[in-house]
């Protein structure tokens, strides 16, 4: 079910109100953004309170549904993208459960978090800084914490195919940093969160497009009931 769910998601209002005082130019990159991406769907496999770490956040989209849909959780959004972290400040209107941070995302200032979320961002990283990013992510959750990976996967070849193009056309324009394009499916995440004692499962996503998404959660120190 769903060819394009995410666009018609609750959601959508809060998330992109956020940015109604943005230029016309971002607002429109929010709102395609916005339809492409199964965004609510993550939010609904977020804890209800505590702290998430967005990953690569860009202008914080994501984040601002995060916290419509849970008034307990903070968040926190990183990325090296000086750009999109200005867009991300301002759209925050001086949220106390929002911050956002342009620095290298493997040296937070925290000491734990309850969530760290990766959205259409670890293809653009090889894979040996994949697999540090997880140990790194790894290391900081809280017992019962979890790491959600929205990824785009390898089948159907012609969605892969289109998805490629678009990843390529996209880092070209340098609207996206990050040259490498280092896809796995669902299953790869599985197998390596396994030896950090991350327990994995993927969640059936609604949303339907040109991409092969899927979302996986690893949750470290129990079993994952999802």
């Amino acid at each position: 079910m769903g060819w394009f769910a995410n666009a018609f998601h609750p959601l959508r209002k809060p998330a992109l109100a956020a940015f109604s005082g943005q230029p016309r130019g971002q607002r429109l990159h929010a709102a395609i953004r916005w339809a492409l991406a199964p965004f609510a769907e993550v939010v609904e496999a977020l804890p209800e309170h505590g702290l998430c770490v967005d990953m690569g956040c860009g202008a914080g989209l994501f984040a601002q549904a995060a916290v419509a849909a849970h008034p307990e959780l903070q968040v926190l959004g990183v990325d090296i993208d000086q750009r999109r972290i200005r867009v991300a400040n301002a759209a925050a209107h001086d949220n106390p459960r929002l911050r956002f941070l342009c620095q290298d995302w493997m040296k937070l200032s925290i000491d734990h978090a309850d969530a760290f979320v990766f959205i259409d961002v670890l293809h653009h990283v090889a894979e040996a800084e994949q697999r540090k990013l997880l140990a790194y992510c790894a290391s900081l959750l809280s017992p019962g914490g979890s790491i959600l990976i929205k990824e785009v996967g390898l089948r159907p070849r012609w969605k892969y195919a289109c998805n490629y193009l678009f990843d390529l056309s996209t880092a070209l324009l340098r609207v996206t940093l990050g040259a490498a394009r280092c896809y796995h499916d669902a299953s790869w995440w599985m197998q390596a969160g396994g030896p950090l004692g991350l327990t994995g499962v993927r969640i059936p996503l609604r949303h339907r497009d040109y991409a092969p998404h899927y979302l996986v959660k690893l949750t470290y120190g129990q079993a994952n009931e999802s």
